[in-house]
């Protein structure tokens, strides 16, 4: 059966209260069933061997369900499987087929296929969930586990292939989430891995950097200021706004407060693909500036701590915005919400780093350590960092070295008696 006889099939048993649909279909997240699987395979065994061309397997799991389903219930971890195999259905090839084929586990079918080009599919599909939170009560990331098998180079069997498929992608979850396995070389995986983390509960700061960015094409020129309190996480969320803007064909310059009192040591202490010349004046930074955006839909500057930035290197960035013939816009990074930007554009935009909440503070842990984190903890630690991330990471670290959180081969492993030190804590 080929992918137009699935159609047939779904297309002569239409209708929602018709048993014989859930043959075809699953009832929960729309993909098609183990059973539909299980003769596809077959089918698509068949025709590799008669056509000589491979076809790859990729099982998918999404990483800490289990978690989602304690804090915020069942119909939330329902809500995530559904919305998680949309995103599937959007990334993947039209000739691939998604299949649900356990509680937690999905099969995507690759046909025609080898591993080189499956390990595309996989990392877009790694890298949209890694930068498209999924909506509802509350906003989330949802990481998942992969693991990748091709017939016949990693199995003769299909029975074989799926088993091969699912060791990889037990690899992949033990490792760290948000990653995929493609080998298993001397009993060692070849793992990959989306380098870029999830911000938690920034939602609404991630929707209001995408608004700036649609609107910087058409105002040309713009900031976007980002603040919070010590510790709220301004720096990783500025790196992570440049990946975002990098993606999405934007060049970046990378700019710190000055540490010194010398003219110009914003710009010399910059992050370009090559150095700026500074000394040769500011005509000729414009120039470098502007032969790197070549082919780039404009230019990000991003400054963290952007108030102590020395009054020339802040002029050269004026210069920049009037004089650059496309879009500039400078993300910068502060304590203050109340300071007033130095530079003069058309288009501003203010947004604030509140503290995470208990459950945000739960999520990054797992986040951290890459293990499922007992609530008692995660709330002792929300209680001593207040919420704000870089305090909390402070907290972990003492934890680490007071032997709570002990390394191991996948990350971090929680010692037996971490209970009886938490208590020893409260109670001093």
């Amino acid at each position: 059966m080929n992918a137009d006889g699935v159609n047939s099939m779904e297309h002569a048993h239409q209708g929602q209260h018709n048993p014989t649909t859930y043959l075809i279909r699953d009832p929960l997240t729309g993909a098609y069933t183990r059973g539909l699987m299980e003769s596809r395979l077959i089918e698509e065994t068949a025709r590799s061997e008669r056509e000589k061309l491979p076809f790859v397997l990729c099982v998918i799991t999404p990483d800490h369900l289990s978690q989602v389903r304690e804090l915020w219930g069942q119909d939330r971890a329902n809500q995530l499987l559904r919305h998680l195999t949309e995103r599937i259905q959007q990334k993947k090839r039209t000739s691939d087929v998604l299949f649900r084929s356990g509680p937690e586990e999905f099969v995507l079918m690759l046909p025609s296929t080898c591993k080189r080009d499956a390990v595309l599919v996989c990392e877009r599909l790694l890298e949209h969930l890694a930068t498209h939170p999924f909506e509802g009560h509350p906003v989330l990331f949802q990481r998942v586990s992969m693991g990748i098998a091709a017939y016949p180079e990693d199995a003769g069997r299909v029975s074989d292939l799926l088993q091969v498929a699912r060791t990889r992608n037990q690899w992949a979850s033990e490792q760290n989430p948000r990653r995929f396995v493609t080998e298993d070389l001397r009993d060692v995986p070849v793992v990959h891995s989306d380098p870029l983390p999830s911000p938690i509960e920034r939602n609404g700061q991630l929707e209001a950097f995408q608004t700036f960015l649609d609107m910087l094409e058409i105002k040309q020129k713009g900031v976007f200021s980002l603040t919070g309190k010590p510790g709220s996480g301004r720096t990783f969320m500025l790196h992570f706004l440049a990946q975002q803007a990098r993606r999405q064909n934007y060049a970046v310059l990378s700019l710190s407060g000055a540490t010194t009192h010398r003219s110009l040591d914003g710009l010399m202490q910059a992050k370009w693909d090559a150095p700026l010349p500074v000394h040769e004046g500011s005509r000729a930074v414009l120039q470098t500036l502007q032969h790197g955006c070549y082919g780039k839909l404009g230019l990000l500057i991003m400054i963290d701590e952007g108030s102590m930035l020395d009054h020339a290197t802040c002029r050269v960035i004026q210069q920049a915005l009037d004089q650059l013939m496309l879009p500039v816009g400078i993300v910068m990074a502060s304590v203050s919400r109340t300071a007033l930007t130095p530079f003069q554009v058309p288009l501003e935009t203010r947004v604030f780093l509140s503290p995470f909440s208990q459950q945000g503070v739960h999520l990054w842990m797992e986040e951290m350590l890459a293990q499922e984190i007992p609530a008692r903890l995660s709330a002792w630690c929300f209680q001593q960092s207040e919420g704000y991330p870089g305090r909390a990471t402070e907290v972990l670290n003492l934890l680490k070295a007071r032997g709570v959180f002990q390394k191991a081969r996948a990350g971090w492993e929680l010692s037996s008696g971490w209970e009886s030190y938490i208590n020893r804590l409260q109670n001093q």
